[in-house]
Order: C-alpha cells, then structure tokens, then sequence
C-alpha cells in the first residue's frame, strides 16, 4: 500500500515510491492485478474533476492546484509507506491498495483540479463537497456520483449509473444500458439529458416537479416529442422494458434523447 499526503501545490520529497513513478505534478500507479477491474474512489474539495479510459493499464494522475493568496509559494509534500490519517483540511492523501486507488482532497480554501486516465474495466466513486465540474469519459464499470455544485457530464458509458447532483446540469450519454443493476440519476436544481441508444430496453420512471420532460421514445400515451409538464411519477417501458432508468429533477428539465 502506498499514501501519500500532499499540502497544496508540490515541492518534492520522496520515500517508499518510486521517482520514476511521480514527476511534478503528475503520479503513475501501478495496480496490484491489471487484469482484473479497478475501483477508483474520490472525495474532492473544490476544484474539476475529469477522469478518461484509455488503452494502457497505468492510473495516470495529474493535479493541478491553484492556491489562495494566503498560502505559501512552496508548500511540501511527504510521502510514508504506512497509511495516514488526515490532520487537516488542507491536506490530499492518495492510497493504491488491492486494485483500489483511493483520492481525498478535503481543501476549502483552494481549487485542486484533478486529471485522471484510467483502463477502461474500472468502477468510479465520486463525491464532491464544494464546487466543480465532473467530467467522465469511456468506462464500462459502476459509476456513482453525488456532486454537490457543478455540471456533470458522463460520456460513452456502458455500466450503470448512480448519480445525483445539488446545484447543476447532469449529462449521461449511454453507449449501453447496464440491465442487472438499476440506473438512477437526480438533481435537486439542474437539467437531467439522457442519451440511450435506439434498441435500449428499459423500464423507466420519471419525475420533474418543476420543470418540462421531453422524450425522443414514447412514453405511454405520450408518443410526441414536445415539452410536457407533470408534476407526479410517470412510468413506461421502453422496447418492451428492461433493467430500471430513474431520472428525477426537482428544480429542472428532464431530456431524454434517441442516439
């Protein structure tokens, strides 16, 4: 297992991690059995988050931190081989154990954004305590959500989705719908978009207490594609019905859109 508690920005002191593995900004973790799925969990401050699959069997990490003017120029960061409680709120700890790389920013008082490439087979954790945006690309695994403010948007997603967001837009594009675990995506005030492919058989339940619902697919006797309002639950199988999709907006618009 490696921890590593980082204070802001970077000035480099290593120990028990490889150099080659952390250059600047940017760190390289190797899993422990790349032929297996990985978890990715991340609890995250304030600051964007943008994760993307890609062909290589690294977790490639790359944090860029910028800090209030009441910080230091060159803060430090240390590095221990036994995990680590954080002391403060301003610190980042990173952990790779057991196929599971785990990231916590608890930092209010500067933004941290946070670029990460992973393997395509990896399941994603994400929940945010301050604002940004989340940004998920290309992956096949679970991925949870809970944004406290920001858009979020998950594109060519082929597993399924537990996603909910406070203040802010949430975007899903569906390359395929998981069918053995159910979907469900909510904002309390922000527009839900939904894209799914064409065949896609689902059952799905919506609610938008405050806002319009449109829908490329027909829902019951609703079989037009313009705006409508309801404030109560509406259900509806989709090509004969399937694994469940739940989308509910409270202050928003739902969109479901035909790909």
């Amino acid at each position: 297992m490696k921890t590593i508690l980082i204070l802001a920005v970077f000035s480099l002191m290593l120990t028990d991690i490889n150099a080659q593995d952390y250059k600047g900004d940017k760190l390289n973790l190797t899993l422990e059995d790349s032929s297996k799925p990985g978890l990715l969990a991340i609890t995250w401050g304030i600051g964007d988050i943008n994760i993307q699959s890609y062909e290589g069997k690294q977790v490639q990490i790359d944090i860029k931190t910028i800090a209030d003017a009441n910080e230091a120029n060159d803060p430090t960061i240390s590095m221990s081989g036994m995990k680590k409680t954080l002391s403060s709120s301003n610190e980042l700890q990173i952990e790779n154990k057991s196929n599971a790389i785990s990231i916590k920013n608890f930092k209010i008082k500067s933004t941290i954004n946070l670029t990460i490439k992973i393997p395509k087979e990896f399941s994603i954790k994400i929940k945010t305590l301050g604002k940004g945006s989340i940004t998920i690309k290309g992956v096949s695994g679970l991925v949870e959500v809970s944004s406290f403010e920001g858009d979020v948007k998950l594109d060519e997603i082929s597993g399924s989705v537990s996603a909910s967001n406070t203040r802010g837009n949430l975007t899903v594009n569906f390359t395929k719908l998981e069918s053995a675990n159910p979907t469900a995506i909510s904002t309390l005030k922000g527009n839900i978009d939904i894209g799914l492919p064409s065949n896609t058989k689902t059952t799905i339940r919506l609610k938008a207490s405050r806002g319009d619902i449109k829908s490329d697919f027909p829902l019951n006797s609703v079989t037009n594609t313009k705006p409508f309002k309801t404030a109560e639950w509406l259900s509806s199988s989709i090509n004969g019905g399937g694994g469940e999709l739940t989308l509910t907006s409270f202050i928003g618009s739902i969109t479901v859109r035909k790909k």
